[in-house]
């Protein structure tokens, strides 16, 4: 049987800094469209595996109802020049794919979460929080994320740090970092 996880985990996330340059630079009143680069880091939870580094094109799209940013697609139910009140869903790029000394356990594959999200815009940055949920089952988990995001435009550029940190229930963690009675049979049986 697999035993919940006693303690609560709370990760400091360094997540990824978005990087835009606009193909125009005239003020329009219609929503624009514009693509992005989006580096993240991924430390792997298994001891001796690598870190992951990538660097992918994002899109932005924002008409005051939808919005998309990067990995994250959402509706406002609110929104005003210092409030955002949202539902979204987003890609949740946490998989494992076993190798090495731990080939026996199970992969662990991504999956997509949704919920909703709230953001506070102040003259310092925006103060996010958002719970989301695993929409496909995978880890039947949910997380609760706060971060805080600054805006950092010079020009033509403009880039976007995020930092904060996540908190994940005993069912997400189980799934992505746990290992089940079953995959330890497996190893114990190979040695």
């Amino acid at each position: 049987m697999i035993k919940p996880l006693k303690k609560i985990s709370i990760a400091v996330a360094i997540t990824s800094s978005c990087f835009y340059c606009p193909a125009y630079a005239q003020e329009s009143s219609s929503p624009d469209l514009t693509m992005g680069f989006n580096y993240s880091v991924n430390f792997q939870a298994y001891k001796g595996h690598k870190t992951y580094q990538t660097i992918l094109p994002v899109f932005f799209y924002d008409n005051d109802k939808f919005y998309i940013e990067g990995d994250d697609a959402g509706y406002y139910l609110f929104k005003d020049d210092k409030n955002q009140l949202g539902l979204d869903g987003h890609y949740d790029g946490n998989s494992y794919d076993p190798s090495g000394e731990l080939y026996l356990l199970d992969k662990r594959k991504w999956s997509v979460l949704a919920g909703a999200s709230y953001m506070r815009i102040t003259p310092y940055g925006g103060f996010k929080a958002r719970l989301n949920t695993d929409v496909l089952s995978r880890s039947k988990g949910t997380i609760l994320r706060a971060s805080y995001l600054a805006e950092l435009d010079k020009g033509n550029l403009t880039v976007y740090p995020e930092a904060g940190f996540q908190w994940n229930n005993a069912k997400y963690n189980q799934y992505y970092y746990g290992v089940s009675d079953a995959e330890s049979k497996r190893r114990y049986r190979s040695i």
